[in-house]
């Protein structure tokens, strides 16, 4: 079969799963987020479709709210998922990219479905978001939008932090809601920096939960709201040590006596009705953390017992084992072997509480899973503080 051949193939293989799968799904979506939806607009000829993200439902609410199947970028990790990843990666035939990468890759991969004639959707922030802020964006859309020519839509969704919070479990019955932002023609950016396409992907995407949630209160209701917090939020507010917190029920608590219920709007109300969002705890721990990395310190600065896997580029894993890894303010250590942050291409966390991390000028990469207190997302902030120090004059 030619090349040709087999891509008209899969874009009919999608097509008809878009076309089965969609009236089928829409129902059984609406019932379950409580989600209404402005329509995604018909443009001519194929476009591309940035939305932020916060929940892994979006795709399908997105192909709710679209007249065309899209291609999304997914990551790799969905090849390793079974029968599910297996049959998404058919049906759907996703663009797949590497979390922690720079994206060159996937940039031309997505290039390529856009001249094919497909529309593709992505998630640019590349993320979902922890704290109910959406996440950063890097430069690398700009340059994409700038090289696709094709018509840009830009598009929200509301209340999937609420609904699906990434450190949590299971849904939450509220309400999500799908908002056109914007309609954009090529010509737009011909003559734009990447600074102000950026700027302009933040106005259109950008999502503060807790502020939505104060401007217009939605309850968020479910079972067990606050098992799994110690994935995003590992220090504790009030005696300040990494890895103390632990979650039961809808309640959190430290050995230090620190004690707070998660509530149906999603705040964290301590025995004395004084209540916390999780992006205020998030802002605590980051500048916390940043002060640690500022001290001379020889210990470090946290340490979890996980299992580690070697993953090689055609996404097999070539070797688990368990190990200690132990983050220091300018490198990590596996079992006593060092990996200096500057020979580290990117750390990044899949879902809740998978840590990857990618090493320079090499194809394999690492994966990390720990214990049910594990939070990878403290890996990648120190990550981040090291590379800010990098630029500061």
């Amino acid at each position: 079969m030619s090349s040709k051949d087999d891509t008209e193939k899969r874009i009919k293989r999608q097509e008809r799963t878009f076309r089965i799968l969609r009236p089928l799904l829409s129902p059984f979506m609406r019932g379950i987020v409580n989600y209404s939806f402005e329509a995604i607009p018909e443009v001519e000829g194929p476009y591309l479709l940035l939305c932020n993200h916060n929940t892994d439902l979006d795709p399908l609410l997105l192909s709710m709210s679209s007249k065309r199947a899209l291609s999304f970028v997914a990551t790799e990790k969905i090849t390793r998922m079974g029968l599910i990843g297996k049959l998404a990666v058919t049906l759907a035939d996703p663009i797949l990219h590497r979390k922690g990468k720079n994206g060159k890759k996937t940039i031309l991969s997505i290039l390529a479905r856009l001249k094919e004639g497909r529309s593709v959707a992505m998630f640019p922030e590349g993320n979902r978001s922890f704290n109910g802020l959406s996440c950063e964006m890097s430069k690398t859309n700009a340059r994409l939008i700038q090289s696709s020519g094709c018509t840009l839509i830009t598009y929200k969704l509301e209340g999937g932090y609420f609904t699906s919070p990434r450190w949590g479990k299971g849904i939450r019955k509220g309400r999500m809601r799908g908002k056109l932002s914007g309609v954009y023609s090529p010509e737009v950016f011909k003559e734009m920096t990447l600074d102000k396409i950026n700027e302009l992907l933040r106005k259109d995407l950008f999502v503060d939960a807790y502020a939505d949630q104060k401007a217009d209160p939605v309850k968020y209701r479910g079972k067990r709201m606050a098992e799994g917090i110690e994935s995003a939020v590992f220090m504790c507010p009030e005696c300040g040590k990494i890895g103390t917190l632990k979650s039961l029920g809808n309640e959190v608590t430290c050995d230090c006596g620190f004690k707070a219920a998660y509530d149906d709007y999603g705040y964290l109300v301590k025995t004395d009705g004084t209540r916390h969002t999780v992006t205020e705890l998030d802002t605590y721990q980051r500048e916390k953390l940043s002060e640690l990395v500022s001290l001379d310190m020889a210990d470090p600065l946290f340490t979890d017992s996980v299992t580690v896997n070697v993953i090689n580029i055609q996404h097999k894993v070539t070797s688990q084992k368990e190990a200690e890894l132990s983050a220091f303010p300018d490198r990590l250590v596996i079992d006593g072997e060092e990996y200096p942050f500057e020979k580290i291409e990117g750390v990044a966390v899949h879902r809740k509480n998978l840590l990857i991390v990618n090493i320079k000028e090499k194809e394999d990469h690492f994966e990390f899973t720990g214990s049910k207190s594990f939070s990878a997302l403290k890996y990648v902030y120190l990550f981040k503080i090291y590379q800010a120090s990098l630029i500061q004059p």
